[in-house]
């Protein structure tokens, strides 16, 4: 006797004092029989209230059929670990823990012992980082800009979105697993080496100007920011390139047309001048210079 009253004596100084939610529920009604002030503080109900009052009745299980799932897991094997359950507390939010349960005896009756921990904050960190890797993929996936994540160190490709794609000539199979080097697909001004230490020291580069070689062997000409990111705890690259082949062949064609000119013009037999419509000299060459 003395034996079993230290026994329940150590039981109900664990069973006050755990921070982990605690009920005694019976199993067939789920009527709660005892709860501590960690269930009370997780559903905002008072002991009060529970005591003698249902799940089903103060609406915490939304469906009989809900909890009828965890009675058959506890006939079957007697209890279950580490099961994600929902709440729903006095206030009408869903509270969600992480639940163990086993059968016990009381007084001659088959009840639940439950224990459980509060992962409601988790679940919403969970549901954000789910929408916002939501958002990143449909952005990545669908954005005009050809867009490259590789393994920092090696530089092996891990995604590739649709543009970039198109700019490669190369299919997202042929580029998944490949090495950006081997395949001559970005080449920086700088080397390699030196993009690392300075993204070791600012995490990001803007407006990089580069090449890179498509699967026909057509070069390109790029212009590439680079921003460092961590997926599942291991340092990667986020490349965004922007084509300015056109612009840069363009540029080249208007400079050497200049030059040209420029060429032509100065070292014409002939005077020639250009003046504006007030009749101002805008430009000469020397010919005119000596003529005049």
């Amino acid at each position: 006797e003395e034996d079993l009253r230290q026994s329940e004596q150590r039981f109900a100084q664990v069973f006050s004092a755990s921070p982990a939610g605690i009920s005694i529920t019976t199993l067939e009604e789920g009527r709660f029989l005892n709860v501590n002030a960690s269930f009370c503080a997780m559903t905002g109900f008072s002991r009060e209230e529970l005591i003698g009052a249902t799940t089903l009745g103060l609406g915490m299980i939304n469906e009989s059929s809900n909890r009828q799932v965890l009675v058959t897991q506890l006939r079957e094997h007697g209890r279950f670990h580490k099961a994600e359950t929902a709440l729903r507390k006095k206030n009408g939010e869903i509270c969600y823990y992480l639940s163990s349960a086993e059968l016990i005896m009381v007084d001659g009756q088959q009840c639940i012992l439950n224990t459980g921990l509060d992962i409601t904050d988790q679940k919403h960190q969970e549901e954000l980082r789910r929408q916002l890797e939501e958002r990143f993929s449909k952005v990545f996936h669908t954005s005009p800009i050809p867009i490259l994540i590789t393994t920092e160190l090696e530089g092996d490709i891990v995604d590739a979105n649709e543009s970039y794609v198109k700019l490669s000539g190369y299919t997202r199979e042929e580029l998944l697993g490949k090495n950006v080097i081997a395949l001559n697909l970005v080449t920086y001004s700088d080397n390699r080496q030196n993009l690392l230490r300075t993204l070791a020291h600012q995490n990001s580069l803007s407006g990089v100007q580069g090449s890179m070689q498509t699967k026909t062997g057509e070069h390109r000409i790029l212009l590439v920011s680079v921003e460092r990111i961590n997926l599942s705890g291991v340092p990667h690259l986020l490349k965004m390139a922007l084509d300015i082949t056109d612009r840069v062949n363009t540029e080249t064609a208007l400079e050497t047309s200049e030059i040209k000119f420029r060429s032509l013009f100065d070292l014409a037999a002939i005077g020639i001048g250009l003046i504006d419509l007030d009749a101002r000299w805008l430009l000469v060459n020397q010919k005119l210079c000596d003529i005049m």
